[in-house]
């Protein structure tokens, strides 16, 4: 069998508004579930993280454009370098080694109308455990 990937796709303001437990137990359960279908230790399981980040506040014309519109600016109230802050220590407090490793980056992904757009990602890799043969 082939690896696994799976993805999940978010805002950085989810860090900021409490819908974090959402997403890490969503990213535990489809390690958990995709361990018990795979049972093979040499598979390796990863989940992609992807965080969609407006790096301005959305103006209120756009609401019925962009779903979570006052979300994103109050996630953006916290100030952009605490809010990326918070999202890396959040996700490397959660996901910690020996159990997983991570790898995180962020690309420059142009603008919606005049507003700059990052994306966020986290490769998350899980880790099992080799069986003792003592």
């Amino acid at each position: 069998m082939s690896d696994v990937i799976e993805f999940k796709s978010m805002y950085t303001f989810d860090f900021a508004i409490s819908r974090i437990p959402w997403y890490f137990e969503a990213v535990e359960k489809d390690f958990e579930k995709n361990h018990r279908v795979i049972k093979d230790l040499e598979v390796k399981q990863f989940e992609v993280l992807i965080a969609t980040h407006p790096k301005a506040n959305i103006p209120n014309e756009f609401g019925n454009i962009v779903k979570y519109y006052r979300n994103i600016n109050k996630g953006l109230g916290y100030g952009e370098s605490k809010l990326i802050e918070l999202s890396n220590k959040k996700v490397s407090e959660k996901f910690l080694y020996p159990h997983y490793e991570t790898l995180s980056f962020k690309m420059n992904a142009g603008h919606f109308y005049d507003i700059p757009v990052d994306v966020y990602f986290w490769i998350i890799k899980k880790t099992y455990e080799q069986p003792s043969l003592a």
